[in-house]
């Protein structure tokens, strides 16, 4: 298959769409308690709620959904002789196992995340709001600190991404 910039992108783009709404359900039915992947990129550069949202929500739509993800995922599907779907759902699945490692060390470069205590274990969101100033719970590995459904969820969801990345590229192109 040939490698198209334009069908790479527009694919990343509904496949994040996707993959965020995904989240969102599992979110509000009580799998997990993560905060939004937009919220959490946020709130590495700002504690101002509504700033980490518009921060964020650039960076995990249009930055690492749609042109790097996007990209990495289209050059696989061109480069990879082996049926799309598949290797779009392995790539998701992969790619949700190394998120879930990579929440061990996001303490190391985030700002704002806090370790969990007992006097959080009744919170719904993953985040406390302290003297102004946001913080996020680490998530720990596979986000567990989020809940016992996040690693799944997790993993889920970037399988559907890979999925559906597959299934709007293959239309495209």
């Amino acid at each position: 298959m040939e490698f198209s910039l334009f069908a790479a992108l527009v694919s990343g783009f509904m496949a994040t769409l996707i993959m965020s709404l995904l989240s969102e359900i599992a979110s509000a039915n009580g799998f997990t308690t993560m905060p939004t992947v937009p919220f959490i990129l946020g709130t590495m550069f700002t504690g101002k709620r509504e700033e980490a949202i518009r921060i964020g929500a650039v960076l995990h739509f249009a930055v690492m959904g749609t042109v790097v993800f996007g990209t990495v995922y289209g050059l696989a599907l061109s480069i990879v002789e082996f049926s799309p779907y598949w290797l779009g759902l392995t790539l998701g699945v992969g790619h949700g196992a190394l998120v879930g490692v990579g929440f061990t060390y996001l303490d190391n470069i985030h700002p704002r995340l806090t370790e969990p205590t007992a006097e959080f274990g009744t919170l719904r969101s993953g985040i406390l709001t302290t003297q102004g100033s946001i913080l996020v719970i680490a998530p720990g590995v596979f986000g567990v600190n989020w809940g016992p459904f996040t690693p799944p969820t997790l993993v889920a969801a970037h399988a559907a991404y890979g999925w559906v990345f597959a299934a709007v590229y293959t239309t495209i192109v």
